[in-house]
């Protein structure tokens, strides 16, 4: 989920009008440390060489939103089928290939998925900056941590 800053650049600034920090839609961001493995994943999934792409990661919520993210942010749009195994033996593995879904049967888990994450960013956000602002004023911090009128001094 993108920062708020990312999204509008008022967002840098830890002002106390600015709360709540509520989503309009969710944008996503990537991180520059991550931008070449993801660059990699985007060339494989977007190749006219591959034909479907096949969603292999944990067995869970978290595993479906990343892989859903990825796909989205590398635009893919061919056939996506769902591989769902928490062996990694080479008979659960054949099972799990013989028994591989349209990822579509897993949308739900993913709307899930997503809901706790923009869920848990938004609630971190807008209680950081305001116990921020709030501890700026109650405790009288000046300098780097002033409160000054509505800015939260960060």
């Amino acid at each position: 989920m993108a920062q708020p800053h990312e999204i509008h650049p008022e967002g840098k600034s830890w002002r106390r009008n600015l709360l709540p920090i509520a989503a309009a839609g969710v944008a996503l961001g990537g991180y520059d440390q991550t931008k070449d493995q993801f660059e990699t994943v985007r060339k494989i999934i977007t190749s006219p060489k591959v034909a479907r792409v096949v969603c292999a990661t944990d067995a869970g919520r978290e595993g479906e939103l990343i892989f859903r993210y990825n796909l989205r942010g590398g635009q893919s749009h061919k056939p996506v089928q769902r591989l769902w195994i928490s062996s990694l033996t080479a008979d659960a593995i054949r099972k799990g290939f013989d028994q591989i879904k349209d990822a579509h049967e897993y949308d739900g888990l993913a709307d899930a998925a997503r809901g706790g994450a923009v869920r848990t960013g938004l609630v971190g956000m807008n209680l950081s900056r305001a116990t921020r602002w709030l501890s700026a004023k109650s405790f009288g911090w000046t300098g780097a941590d002033a409160y000054a009128g509505d800015d939260c001094g960060a």
